[in-house]
């Protein structure tokens, strides 16, 4: 590990590489990738930059980690927030200090955009990464987070002259 780890926005060379990191994501989670899915979901973040961006850091030629950085909008302070999802680290790099370079770009781009905050959700099982976040200066916010899927398709998120839409 003697390179140099470069934090950056991830550019359509990235695809591959962030489509196996988030399979392999996914399968930590439990769930079975769907690659179409995958694919979709990249190419609506490089679409979109301003919504969702995702960060990678790269060792070499190779992408070893990456972040993914939401967009959302806070009503009690009436200003921008951001979410983090989607970190995954090559088993290799943990614990290099690469996921603290990761994040400390992503949480820059927050500052650029005047976030009022940032939240992540993490496995109240994985204290690695509990731990990490907390090192961070990231607080446990007591709320717990329940969810509800809703069906539709990368797709049904773009407008309709772009090939969105549900029906």
């Amino acid at each position: 590990m003697s390179e140099r780890v470069l934090c950056r926005w991830a550019t359509r060379w990235d695809r591959e590489a962030l489509i196996a990191h988030l399979g392999e994501l996914m399968h930590f989670h439990g769930e079975e990738p769907d690659l179409d899915t995958l694919r979709q979901s990249l190419e609506y973040a490089l679409k979109y930059p301003e919504r969702v961006r995702f960060a990678v850091a790269q060792r070499g030629d190779k992408v070893v980690g990456c972040m993914s950085l939401h967009d959302c909008y806070s009503t009690w302070r009436a200003m921008p927030f951001g979410q983090i999802q989607d970190v995954f680290i090559v088993e290799e790099e943990r614990g290099s200090g690469m996921a603290q370079e990761l994040f400390e770009f992503t949480v820059a781009e927050a500052m650029r955009r005047h976030y009022c905050r940032i939240d992540l959700e993490v496995l109240e099982s994985n204290s690695r990464a509990r731990a990490f976040y907390e090192k961070m200066g990231m607080k446990w916010g007591e709320c717990l987070t329940y969810s509800m899927r809703l069906g539709g398709t990368a797709n049904s998120l773009l407008p309709p002259s772009e090939g969105g839409g549900n029906g």
